[in-house]
């Protein structure tokens, strides 16, 4: 921005200013940023949308970060863990219909296997890292299920 005000021509080439590649944990992720700013020109649906996120780490250093960006990716962020019979089974969020609905964030620091081997099918349970990767890649399976199942049977718990 301060060349551009120095030099006005140089906002013809704003190109040259915009990140476009990000390397996080050794991956270069090329064009990692575009698809972000052009689903949020165009006001598409939240990429997290219909995802309940429960963060679960003994040290994050980044927590008010991840507070601030899950709601406006369009995701649920979960204080405590909800009951469960809050959640319909067999639901999944739109745009990632191979998830369930409620991701537990973790650091690998406790033992989430009774969540991985989840009877119900609500949980997903996501590492830091993946969660991370899984934004920079913007990785979609969106449900073309006619009839969507929604993910709470209750919408008010959430407000």
């Amino acid at each position: 921005m301060t060349d551009c005000l120095k030099n006005p021509k140089l906002i013809e080439k704003d190109e040259n200013y915009q990140v476009h590649h990000v390397k996080y944990n050794g991956v270069l992720y090329q064009n990692a940023v575009l698809p972000w700013t052009r689903a949020m020109a165009k006001g598409a649906m939240p990429y997290l949308q219909g995802v309940y996120i429960l963060v679960v780490m003994q040290n994050c250093s980044y927590f008010t970060t991840l507070v601030n960006i899950i709601p406006k990716l369009g995701a649920v962020l979960l204080t405590t863990m909800p009951s469960l019979e809050t959640f319909n089974k067999g639901a999944h969020p739109y745009l990632h219909a191979s998830a369930n609905p409620i991701w537990i964030v973790h650091d690998n620091t406790l033992d989430l296997s009774a969540y991985q081997n989840d009877p119900n099918h609500l949980f997903t349970v996501i590492s830091e890292q993946e969660f991370i990767a899984l934004l920079l890649r913007r990785d979609m399976d969106q449900n073309m299920n006619e009839d969507p199942v929604s993910a709470v049977s209750v919408q008010d718990v959430f407000v």
